[in-house]
Parts: C-alpha cells; sequence; structure tokens
C-alpha cells in the first residue's frame, strides 16, 4: 500500500513539474528603468499591470523588473508624485526579457512639490503667497549668457530686459514694475541663503557700460530659481524685500552611484537687427540739401578741413569694420554622487564667447563643490564653494565710441588712415580706438557657505551658517602712446569687495493633532559689507596690470586705495505656519531690521507679513466634474528696500583745494571748505505695504491650471534729493529725504494647459501681466531734480515713474516743411521752447508684458519654442534727434532720413532738412532737440527660443545612459513697429535712479541684442 502510494505521488510530481515548465514556457519578463526628463533616476516609482494585478516599486537607480509576466500584449501603468502618469503597451514573448524604460515628465501643477523659501523649503500646496519656480533645464537655453536672462518669459510680473548685445552684458530686472526713484530697484538675490553682492555700478557706466555682476554664476550649477513676488512671501526679507527675492539653489549630490554630465555648446552670434546709415554719395546729397535748403551757396563746407578732391573716393563702412560673425562655446562637466552618510556635488565649467562686434568677448572658468556629510545620525555639515574667474574683452559702446561711434561720428567721408598712415579723426575712430586701447574686465568670484543642522529630537532642526561672498572687479587699461599723446599708460580701476554673514535659526514642526499641524521658525542674522577702490596709473607700460609682475621701470602717474563703502545690517525674524487637514493654511512672518545705512535716529525697523491659503476643492461639498482643484490664498505685508548709498545719511564736503588738485580758487588764495549736503540722523528705507490675493484653478484633472493674482503695492517714504532753497543762505546743498509716495497696482496670470497627452505630447504655458505704475508725490522736487539722466525722462506726480518730459510735437507744416509744437495749452506753436512748453509726452512702462511657450514632445524628439512679448509704453530714441533730425556735419545718420519734406503738400515723417535747429523753432544747441517726433511705440512680439532635441537612450556599452543632441536660435524673429535697433532695451546708467526714471524706455546707440544659432551635445555616464 505505501508503495503504491509513493508510486502515485511521484507521478503526481511529474506532472506538475511538467505542467510547470509548460507554463513558464509561456511566460517572460518585464525590466527596465524610470527616470524623469534630466536621466536621473526615479526610485520608488510605481509600474503596474493593472489587468494581472500585479506590479513593483523601482529600486535604487530607478530599475524593476517583473518575473513570470503571461506572455502576449499588456497595458502598464507607471505613476510617481510629481510626475505625470505614464502609459505604455508592451509585448512580452515566450521565456524572453522584454525591456522598458520610460521617461517621466513633471506635473503642471505639482502640490507636492517641494519650493523654497525664505530660510527655508515649503510644499506648494501650503503657500499662501505668489512664488514662481524655475527649474534647472530651463536655465541654459543660450550660451555664456547669465542666469537671470534665462527667467525671461517664464514668470508672470517679471520682467527682465537685456541691456545689449555686448558680450557679457546684463540685465535690468523688475518684479511688480518700480517702487523707487533714486534707490535701488532690483531684487534682492540670495545664492544658497547667501545675501550676494550685487551692484551694477561698481564701475559707474565706464565706457558706456554697466558691469554684470551675476555673470559669475554658473547657470549649469543652478537646481531651481524661486521668485518671491507678495509680501507674505519677502516681508522675512524686511527693509530688502520689497522689490521682490530671488532665491537661487545650486546643485547638490544625490544617493546613489556617482553619475557624470558633461555638456558641449557652439554657437554663433549676429545682431537681432540691422540699420541702414547713409554711404558717402549719400551723406554729401544730405548735407547738400541742408545747405542749400539755409541759404548757402556752391558746395557744402567739408567738416575737418578735409577738401573734396581728398575724399574723392572714399567711402568707408564704418558698420563693417565694427561688427562680425560672433563664435561661441561652452563646456561644463558634473559629478554627483551620494551614500546615506556623505553625498556630494562637483562642476566645472567653461565658456568663450564672441559678441557680433569685433574685439569684444566674455571668457569664464568656474568650478563649483558641494558637500553634505552626517557627522551624526542628528548632526549634519553642509558645505558649499564656488571659485569663477570671469575675463571680458570690452569695446567701448554708445557715447564712450565703438559701435556707438561707427553710427555717429565716424563719417562715410572719412578714411579709417590719412595717406600718410596716421589714423584719421582720431578720437571718433572706433577701429582706432580698439587698435590703440586695449579694455579688460577681470573679475574674481567666490562665494561660500558652511552649515551645521542639528536634529536633537524629532521635529527640531537647529541651523547653523556662516557665509562668505568675496568678489574682486577690476577694469584694465593698456593705451597706446598715439592714443594718450604721451606714453603707453597702463590703468587700473579695482573694487574688492568682501561681503559675509552668519544666521541661526530654529524651526519646530508640532503636529497638534491628526488634522492641525503648526511649524515655527526663528531666527538672527547678522551681514557685514566692504568695499575698497584702487586706482593706478602707469606709464611705459607695455602690458596689461592684471600680468604684470614687475613695475620697477614704470613711471606712477597715479595710486590711491579708498573705502568707498560700508554698511552692517543686524536682524531678528520669525514665521509662523498652521494648517489644518491639508486644506487651510496660515501664516504669519515678522522681522526687525537694523542697518548702519539709516540715520541715527532711524536704525531699526519692523516688517510683518500675513496670509492664508485655503483649498476649497478639498470640501466634501465642493464636487465639480470640471473644477478638479480651486485654492484661494491672499496675503498683507510690510516691507523695506534698503538699496541706498551707505553714507546718504551724512553731511558732506567740498574742498576747494587738495594736495595736488585745485577745484577752484578758494577765498582770497586760501582753501575753502563747503558744505554740498546735510546730515540727516531721520533717514529712514523705503517702505511698500503690499496686498496680494490670487486664486489657483485646475481643470479636467489638471489638464489645465491656472493662477490669477492681483495685488497693490503702495511705497512711501521714497528717497529723493531735494535742494535747500537759496534763501536759507547756503547754496546747491542737496538733502535726501524720505518723502516720494509710488503706487503699483497689477493682475498677473499663469494658464498651462495640456493640449495632447498620449504618444504625441503638446503643453502650453501662458504668462500675462498688467501693472500700472504711478507717482503720487516728490515732495518739493521739480522735475528736473528727477531725472533719468538723459532724454528728458522725468518723474513726475501723476505720471508712471520713467516719463518722457518733453515738448510735444503736433505735426509738419505742409506748406513751409517746419515742425509745429504745442504748448503746455494744447495750442500749436512754431517756438520750440524747452523751458515753458515741456509736459508729460509718454510713458515708459508697458500696458501688460508675458511669455507664450509650446513643448512638442514624439518619443525621443522635443520641440520648445518661447515667445516673449511686451505690449503699449513708448520708448525715446534719444540718438535719432542726431541721426534723423537736424542735418550737422559731424554725424552719419540713417537712411530713414530721406523720408522728409521738400515741397508744398508733402506729406513726410520729417521736416525740412536744416543745419541749424534754430529753423526748427528752437535754438543753436542739438541737444536740446527732445520732442517726441523721437518718442515711438515699444510693442513687439519676439521669439526668444526655439530648439529641437533628440534623445539618445540605448547604447551597446553600460557607461553612457543618456545623450541628448539640441538645436536651438534665440531671438529669431522679432515683429515691432519701432524703427530703431531694438525695442527691447536697457540702457546702461550711472546711478540706480536713473535706472529707475530712464533705464528701460530710453536709447542712445545702443547695441541690440544678438541672435544666436546653438548646437548642443548633453551626455550622462
Amino acid at each position: 500500500m505505501a508503495r503504491l502510494l509513493l508510486k502515485q505521488m511521484s507521478l503526481l510530481g511529474l506532472v506538475l513539474f511538467a505542467l510547470g515548465n509548460y507554463l513558464l514556457a509561456q511566460t517572460g519578463t518585464l525590466a527596465g528603468t524610470i527616470s524623469d526628463k534630466d536621466g536621473q533616476p526615479l526610485q520608488g516609482a510605481s509600474v503596474k499591470l493593472p489587468a494581472l494585478s500585479i506590479g513593483a516599486l523601482t529600486a535604487e537607480g530607478g530599475k524593476f523588473s517583473l518575473a513570470n509576466v503571461p506572455v502576449g500584449d499588456h497595458q502598464v501603468e507607471i505613476d510617481f508624485i510629481g510626475y505625470l502618469k505614464e502609459t505604455r503597451t508592451v509585448k512580452v514573448e515566450a521565456g524572453q526579457s522584454t525591456r522598458l524604460n520610460v521617461v517621466l515628465q513633471e506635473e503642471a501643477l505639482s502640490l507636492d512639490e517641494v519650493v523654497m523659501v525664505g530660510y527655508g523649503t515649503q510644499r506648494r500646496r501650503s503657500l499662501v503667497g505668489s512664488v514662481s519656480k524655475i527649474d534647472s533645464e530651463d536655465l541654459n537655453e543660450t550660451i555664456g549668457a547669465s542666469f537671470e536672462t534665462a527667467l525671461q518669459g517664464k514668470a508672470p510680473g517679471v520682467q527682465i530686459t537685456q541691456t545689449s548685445g555686448v558680450a557679457g552684458a546684463g540685465a535690468v530686472i523688475r518684479i511688480r514694475g518700480i517702487g523707487s526713484l533714486s534707490s535701488g530697484g532690483d531684487p534682492l538675490i540670495v545664492v544658497d541663503g547667501i545675501p550676494i553682492t550685487q551692484d551694477p555700478f561698481l564701475s559707474g557706466e565706464t565706457g558706456g557700460l554697466n558691469n554684470n555682476p551675476l555673470s559669475s554664476i554658473n547657470p549649469e550649477d543652478i537646481q531651481s530659481v524661486e521668485i518671491l513676488k507678495d509680501a507674505a512671501a519677502t516681508a522675512i526679507f524686511g527693509s530688502r524685500g520689497s522689490n521682490g527675492v530671488i532665491l537661487i539653489t545650486t546643485k547638490r549630490g544625490k544617493q546613489g552611484k556617482p553619475q557624470f554630465k558633461f555638456n558641449a555648446r557652439v554657437g554663433l552670434s549676429e545682431p537681432s537687427n540691422m540699420l541702414d546709415f547713409l554711404n558717402a554719395e549719400e551723406w554729401l546729397m544730405v548735407q547738400q540739401e541742408a545747405w542749400e535748403n539755409d541759404g548757402g551757396v556752391g558746395r557744402v563746407p567739408l567738416p575737418q578741413n578735409l577738401t573734396y578732391e581728398e575724399i574723392e573716393g572714399v567711402d568707408t563702412d564704418w558698420m563693417n569694420e565694427v561688427l562680425q560673425t560672433g563664435v561661441k562655446q561652452e563646456y561644463s562637466a558634473s559629478m554627483s554622487q551620494g551614500t546615506k552618510k556623505f553625498k556630494s556635488y562637483v562642476g566645472l565649467s567653461y565658456i568663450d564667447t564672441e559678441s557680433y562686434q569685433k574685439g569684444n568677448s566674455f571668457r569664464r572658468l568656474t568650478a563649483r563643490a558641494n558637500v553634505d556629510y552626517n557627522i551624526l545620525p542628528n548632526l549634519r555639515l553642509s558645505l558649499s564653494t564656488s571659485l569663477a574667474r570671469g575675463l571680458n574683452d570690452r569695446i567701448s559702446q554708445a557715447w564712450a565710441g565703438g559701435f556707438g561711434w561707427a553710427q555717429s561720428t565716424a563719417l562715410p567721408i572719412f578714411p579709417i588712415k590719412d595717406q600718410n598712415g596716421d589714423w584719421f579723426n582720431l578720437y571718433g575712430n572706433p577701429v582706432a580706438q580698439r587698435e590703440l586701447v586695449d579694455w579688460i574686465t577681470q573679475e574674481w568670484r567666490s562665494i561660500n557657505n558652511a552649515k551645521l543642522t542639528f536634529t536633537p529630537v524629532k521635529g527640531l532642526n537647529i541651523n547653523a551658517t556662516g557665509n562668505y561672498d568675496y568678489m574682486n572687479l577690476g577694469d584694465y587699461f593698456l593705451e597706446d602712446s598715439t592714443w594718450t599723446n604721451f606714453s603707453t599708460i597702463a590703468k587700473r580701476f579695482a573694487s574688492e569687495v568682501v561681503n559675509w554673514s552668519t544666521y541661526l535659526t530654529a524651526d519646530y514642526n508640532w503636529q497638534l493633532s491628526d488634522n492641525q499641524n503648526l511649524a515655527l521658525l526663528v531666527g538672527s542674522e547678522y551681514q557685514s559689507s566692504s568695499n575698497n577702490r584702487f586706482n593706478e596709473e602707469y606709464a611705459d607700460i607695455y602690458e596689461h596690470l592684471y600680468n604684470v609682475n614687475d613695475l620697477a621701470g614704470a613711471d606712477t602717474l597715479n595710486f590711491s586705495t579708498t573705502e568707498v563703502d560700508r554698511w552692517l545690517f543686524a536682524s531678528v525674524f520669525a514665521k509662523l505656519n498652521y494648517d489644518y487637514m491639508d486644506k487651510l493654511f496660515l501664516q504669519a512672518t515678522f522681522r526687525r531690521d537694523g542697518s548702519s545705512k539709516f540715520g541715527r535716529n532711524r536704525r531699526f525697523g519692523n516688517f510683518p507679513g500675513v496670509g492664508v491659503g485655503y483649498i476649497i476643492s478639498e470640501e466634501d461639498w465642493f464636487q465639480n466634474s470640471v473644477v478638479n482643484y480651486m485654492k484661494l490664498k491672499s496675503s498683507y505685508g510690510i516691507t523695506g528696500n534698503a538699496d541706498i548709498a551707505w553714507d546718504e545719511q551724512f553731511p558732506r564736503y567740498f574742498l576747494s583745494q587738495e594736495p595736488g588738485i585745485v577745484r577752484s580758487q578758494g577765498y582770497n588764495g586760501f582753501p575753502v571748505r563747503n558744505q554740498v549736503k546735510l546730515d540727516n540722523p531721520d533717514l529712514q528705507w523705503e517702505v511698500s505695504r503690499t496686498l496680494d490675493a490670487g486664486v489657483e484653478i485646475g481643470l479636467f484633472n489638471d489638464r489645465i491650471t491656472t493662477e490669477i493674482g492681483y495685488y497693490y503695492k503702495l511705497t512711501t517714504d521714497a528717497i529723493i534729493n531735494i535742494n535747500i532753497q537759496a534763501s536759507s543762505g547756503i547754496d546747491n546743498i542737496v538733502f535726501p529725504q524720505n518723502v516720494g509716495k509710488i503706487e503699483n497696482e497689477g493682475v498677473e496670470l499663469r494658464l498651462t494647459t495640456r493640449n495632447l497627452v498620449n504618444k504625441f505630447k503638446w503643453t502650453s504655458d501662458l504668462n500675462l501681466a498688467f501693472n500700472r505704475n504711478l507717482v503720487l508725490e516728490v515732495g518739493t522736487a521739480t522735475p528736473d531734480a528727477l531725472d533719468g539722466g538723459f532724454g528728458d525722462t522725468r518723474a513726475v506726480p501723476g505720471f508712471p515713474v520713467n516719463t518722457n518730459f518733453i515738448v510735444k510735437f503736433s505735426r509738419l507744416d505742409p506748406e513751409s516743411g517746419r515742425p509745429i509744437y504745442l504748448t503746455r495749452d494744447g495750442e500749436e506753436t512754431y517756438d520750440y521752447d524747452v523751458v515753458l512748453n515741456r509736459q508729460p509726452a509718454g510713458d515708459g512702462m508697458p500696458r501688460f508684458t508675458g511669455g507664450f511657450s509650446n513643448t512638442f514632445s514624439y518619443g525621443k524628439w522635443n520641440l520648445d519654442m518661447l515667445w516673449v512679448f511686451s505690449y503699449g509704453g513708448m520708448i525715446y530714441d534719444d540718438a535719432a534727434k542726431r541721426q534723423l533730425g537736424v542735418v550737422t556735419d559731424d554725424w552719419n545718420m540713417r537712411r530713414d532720413v530721406f523720408d522728409r519734406w521738400r515741397e508744398p503738400g508733402d506729406e513726410a515723417r520729417l521736416p525740412r532738412w536744416t543745419r541749424s535747429m534754430i529753423n526748427w523753432g528752437g535754438n543753436a544747441n542739438f541737444w536740446q532737440n527732445n520732442h517726441s517726433l523721437w518718442l515711438e511705440d515699444a510693442s513687439y512680439a519676439r521669439l526668444r527660443n526655439l530648439s529641437l532635441s533628440y534623445v539618445f537612450d540605448q547604447f551597446s556599452t553600460p557607461m553612457v545612459r543618456r545623450l541628448r543632441l539640441t538645436l536651438s536660435g534665440t531671438n529669431l524673429l522679432t515683429f515691432t513697429n519701432y524703427s530703431g535697433w531694438d525695442p527691447e532695451v536697457a540702457r546702461d546708467r550711472s546711478s540706480p535712479g536713473q535706472r529707475n526714471i530712464g533705464g528701460t524706455n530710453v536709447t542712445y546707440l545702443t547695441a541690440p541684442q544678438e541672435r544666436t544659432y546653438n548646437l548642443a551635445l548633453s551626455v550622462d555616464f
């Protein structure tokens, strides 16, 4: 019996074994990796076969494997928090291993996404303020650009204006309008918790240019950029938050095996627009006609005592002499790795970018290392350090030479050199200037911080941070003896800025109950900054000072060292966050700032902010088949602007004679000290009170998401320099006072639509910003006391900050061709009177600005397109009064000048040619020819970026994980009615006040932005 049972069991085992082999023969394996679009593996992603109720989570490296999957076609669902769910169809074959590699795309609205805020992070879901986030992949569109230029068109309410097409040029950043007159208008920029040095006026406007203090930051090292716009987000930065805050977070190591990345880009650069200028024959014809119109007889006299025989055959194309096709190249490499205890990120980059101007290029070498080390389970050390060296081969701009001279004082009848081989018109000859003056700007920049995080108990984190930001910025000139008419001279004008800070914070997360959570942050911060200025001049030096080690044979002409700036900040702050059932959020912030920049009676200020957010769609009664998400939010707060000169509070004196310097004769031959600025112990920060309200909406399961916001910002106590009346007994005295008042009100909209979500994907993103700016009060200041430097731009009560305060041009007299102007009363007149008839004539603020991007993807192909646009607002062409206006013999003119009146009945844009402003109803000063004929609509739409890329992710070697090729172009198309170089302009100025009042709506020989064509290779190892 037992033997029979044993035989039966053996037979059953054989049957089962055979059946198992048969079933295994009818199954296969499904394996692969899940990653994001940057090639980073996603650990913990869900991979499911819903029809079979089987699945797995990805392990380290984003890998997964499902065994014994039945043969046939299966639907596979891949899901991960913060990313769009993907569905793929795969075919499993018997006994085979099927590979499935999927790249997930981020959700348009990820509520669990972590966003950087002041001194910490928050989930996007819990935000009560207005915060825009731009990720790293959106910051590397062009070669060599500073990170701020890549923000353009990507955040509503953030206006980014590139200053010019010069290599290494910076940008003007304005968040929600202009809230200051004479103080800084740029947002506070914080890198890894460090409020960095960001002064664009360290070198003034040497050569018609400002320096770019952000050019040393490598965009490849940036993980994300958060832009804080409302008071709920910025109040924790106190007296420095009213212009908005930009938080930059650099990349850090991630847990996993070492991963390497290499990027290479090459490109070409050219002007985004070209204007036509008169050749020699045309210039002579214009001069002759104007000469005869004025009653001249015979040939028009030539400048520089030239004869017609000497200019025979001369027709110099000066634009051709200063322009080129620039070549750009950029290379970067990085490594990220980590264990549970130690993580690190290392990045290196090198760029060499030529602009479209001959002799102009920017080179930068950067290195960064970020390290995180868990010393103990509850003690972590984080270190960040970066070093950058920038070399900018400079060419003077605008009024100072180069491209500006090529379109003005360099006439087509002038040769480059005369018959004797000497430079002709030396100090108006851009080729001579380029050859005889070698100008290099060198910058050394190091940004460092060390952070200790101690967690004594669960939920409590204590952070101690020390930060050090060092900048050495120097302009080095080597001037040939022909240029100096003396000897070879080397000059150095340098600034050394040492900026260090430290802060201590403690944050505690307390779960009050199952439905309530409380988070508290308290902290203190201290910051100190000093700026030392070095001026040196040596004769008989034949190489740049930054290369000179031995000055033994040099003749010292000038040497001085001066501390020009020193200020301190000491602050305490706190933030309280409360949430109820993860749908109702309350936030309160407070900061108390003390600063040496303020008057001794107003050293300290208080800056509170409150906000509330309510996800109404979380309520049970909110049932809507269309609206799947809705959040209401509002905030109010008080912030300040402390971006003022450190010595504004102190009196200043004028010494008539100093050793080696005589400014005036003084009194009876003796030196005299005169007071030119009064002491102001009550000087304080500018104050902004901001109300913000908004709604976030998700429609059709987030196929459409939108955010609409409204803000009202009232700036009071704006600083204005008031001239003391002569009746006081002290003439020409300046007294800065907190008497200005400015209003900004606006609406912001962001709309994201996932138009197609299947194999072919199409996502659109539109952002719009409407802003109304108004100057309310300026104390007793006159318009001429609040000017933008040039172009007669002024701050006038009842009008926007940058208003053109000029004579209004009415029309041309069809019988005489003379211009007709308007008086202040609106009556027509032939008299051009800059004293009696100046009035607000043009608003430089656009009605709205925005960006519109589209992303198309199909398989491994990706097409990105970004348009930026601006509607309304005027631009004043300050060079047009010489290039299109009164005919002079010392400037060239544009071919548009031919659209002029010639005989009765003509309909033309420009008046009858004349060589004297008097014939146009004015005086003999050409530079006062400021009227609205030179004012034009600045509206434009520009194809900012267009890129096409393809991803290779299957290689025979395991070393290469991913390769991406990208072909891109910037500023490829521009649609505008503006007749000048570029409607998107920000003119370099010498002070913050000039940049606020006339920085973005006045152009003067300003080089246009560049158009580039780029090829990029990105490899992940």
